[in-house]
């Protein structure tokens, strides 16, 4: 099976902090209703924990409203 762009930065991850010894920070942004849910929080530290490995730091960045999108700010309690 071929590997997914996503697999193959995870992948790249992993050996840039095998290398170096440092703290990877991941920034994701938060869809109110898309993946702002705590549910989505574990699965994002599952998979970071699985294909990273521990002492990963997810900064979680709400979305700013952009005219034209539908996206919208997830609410001060999902964040």
């Amino acid at each position: 099976a071929k590997a997914s762009p996503l697999d193959a930065l995870l992948n790249d991850v992993r050996n840039y902090k095998k290398a170096t010894g440092r703290r990877v920070t991941f920034e994701y942004t938060l869809l109110a209703g898309e993946n702002d849910s705590p549910e989505h929080a574990r699965a994002l530290a599952k998979l970071l924990r699985s294909k990273v490995g521990r002492g990963c730091h997810i900064n979680l960045l709400p979305w700013n409203p952009v005219a034209g999108t539908s996206h919208t700010r997830p609410s001060r309690s999902a964040v």
